[in-house]
């Protein structure tokens, strides 16, 4: 009886070792099949982040500058009413037509029968402006003088004065300078070869 009992502890224990023996074979191959899976190969697309551009367009500044206009004192703008008293004919007519600077201003046109030239006229023209250089009134001068000479009346005009009247200072006006033509027929006015060309200077009060 104890013989059996001691085969069957035997049987036993080589069993145990046996199936411990497999336990280790199976966790071997188990571990080797697991070394031999493909890796996981994880792949992350790159973020591709687009900023559009800020555009600022800025609109132009525009500086608009007020044109700078001379007037004429107002001593010149008070003597206008004198034109009636000096528009005399046609001449006087066609010196009211001649475009003036902004700072001068017609007083008027005196036409009287010539002292040197039988059934002719001299005519003086009178301005009011603040002083203006001999080269400005002989300008203006020139300018009356073309007028004249393409209107009709200008082949009975003997002589022609210009005459500038200038603010006082004590709210009046006084001659100032004075330029003359005493041979108006003689000259070529539209053609002149200066401003000066036709014109003597007859005098001067400043």
């Amino acid at each position: 009886m104890n013989k059996t009992i001691t085969i069957n502890k035997k049987s036993i224990i080589i069993a145990a070792i046996m199936a411990v023996v497999l336990l280790a074979i199976g966790g071997a191959s188990g571990a080797s099949a697991d070394s031999q899976a493909s890796p996981v190969v994880v792949t992350e697309t790159p973020a591709v982040v687009t900023e559009t551009p800020a555009v600022v367009t800025e609109a132009p500044v525009v500086v608009t500058e007020a044109p700078v206009v001379v007037t004429a004192p107002i001593e010149c703008v008070a003597q206008e009413m004198r034109t009636e008293l000096y528009a005399d004919g046609d001449i006087a007519d066609t010196v009211a037509t001649v475009p003036l600077p902004d700072n001068v201003v017609l007083m008027g046109t005196h036409v009287l029968a010539s002292s040197d030239v039988d059934g002719a006229v001299d005519a003086i023209i009178y301005v009011c402006s603040e002083q203006l250089t001999d080269d400005e009134v002989f300008a203006l001068g020139t300018a009356f003088g073309s007028a004249i000479e393409a209107s009709p009346a200008g082949n009975t005009l003997a002589s022609l004065r210009l005459s500038l009247w200038v603010p006082d200072g004590a709210g009046a006006v006084m001659k100032s300078t004075r330029i003359r033509c005493e041979d108006f027929q003689v000259y070529l006015w539209g053609e002149a070869l200066s401003d000066s060309s036709n014109w003597e200077l007859a005098g001067r009060d400043y």
